[in-house]
């Protein structure tokens, strides 16, 4: 039997170019375990790892009007809080900006559930294919510009240092969850950080 469609969060008419935070989760391809291990409650990077954990601290030098956040790598996904901030004006934290971000559900709108990983999924476009009828064009210095362009430096980096990686490092999909206040921030950046602790019990692994 086919998978019933999964209903995105995604506030309907919601611009992902909008200053604000984001919590995201990018798994592996089949959730294979490439980038490190976890012993002692603690994650140990393998050389892809390493490259990841590059990889997002290049963020802002590639999207400008980015803040890198709280960020945890895990041996087949990654959580992280991304801040998009007004390329024009003030910068400022992931505290600051998360009560401004999100809307109050109206007419036509959808509540936030509160990390309701099934309902999380979006799509976007591969590392390595053009836009097609299934694969929407990616909106530049929106959130999965920034996604994709993490995910293609991975793919690159690894390539071009040699390190054996599988033919497709990433899932195709990635979780998001706009953060809605300082509280949600709050209890956002406790399950990153507890997140190698809490390994056995993690519902990716």
């Amino acid at each position: 039997m086919d998978r019933p469609q999964r209903k995105s969060i995604r506030l309907r008419g919601y611009d992902y170019t909008r200053c604000g935070a984001y919590y995201i989760t990018i798994c592996t391809h089949d959730r294979a375990h490439v980038f490190g291990r976890i012993a002692d409650a603690a994650m140990h990077l393998s050389t892809l790892g390493d490259i990841v954990d590059e990889c997002w601290h290049a963020i802002p030098t590639h999207f400008p009007h980015a803040i890198i956040d709280t960020f945890v790598i895990m041996p087949n996904h990654v959580h992280g809080v991304v801040v998009i901030t007004d390329p024009g004006g003030a910068v400022a934290g992931a505290r600051d900006l998360a009560p401004a971000n999100v809307m109050p559900p109206g007419p036509g709108m959808d509540p936030i559930p509160v990390l309701d990983y099934d309902a999380m999924m979006i799509p976007t476009t591969p590392d390595d294919g053009p836009p097609t009828r299934t694969r929407p064009r990616i909106i530049p210095g929106s959130l999965g510009a920034i996604v994709q362009g993490f995910k293609a430096g991975v793919t690159r980096q690894a390539r071009r240092r040699g390190v054996p990686v599988p033919s497709t490092i990433w899932q195709r999909n990635y979780y998001e969850h706009i953060v809605r206040d300082p509280m949600d921030h709050d209890r956002i950046t406790r399950y990153i950080a507890d997140n190698p602790a809490n390994w056995e019990r993690d519902r990716f692994r």
